[in-house]
């Protein structure tokens, strides 16, 4: 058995004690996060492949709860309206890059920052 298991109520209890903060907000999340960790539990991945998933899941269940602990300490958040935003997809290779460098160049514009889409908490 491995020591990378894949239990939900587990690997939320650690991004509390990683955090501090223990409201993830409204719990319709969790059948999903149960259903992902099955999956990930049933899938054969090696020991590596297996640590490497365990942290991105508790490193995003983290997010979530510094995400719900700045709509409480910034209420006014709910109050930001994004107009007409732009979502730019494409299969790889296809220039989608290029076009997303020509439009980030347009003064107007705000193109979303790589580390914003990772880390999108505060």
């Amino acid at each position: 058995m491995s020591e990378y298991n894949f239990i939900a109520t587990e690997l939320m209890q650690e991004a509390q004690a990683a955090t501090g903060l223990y409201d993830f907000g409204e719990p319709t999340f969790t059948e999903g996060l149960s259903m992902l960790c099955e999956t990930y539990a049933d899938n054969g991945f090696n020991e590596k492949g297996r640590k490497r998933l365990r942290r991105r899941l508790v490193d995003l269940l983290q997010a979530r709860l510094r995400i719900e602990q700045a709509f409480k300490d910034y209420p006014q958040i709910e109050q930001e309206q994004i107009r007409a935003p732009m979502f730019l997809t494409g299969l790889p290779r296809t220039g989608t890059s290029a076009l997303l460098n020509l439009l980030a160049n347009d003064t107007d514009a705000r193109p979303l920052k790589l580390w914003e889409g990772m880390m999108p908490d505060p």
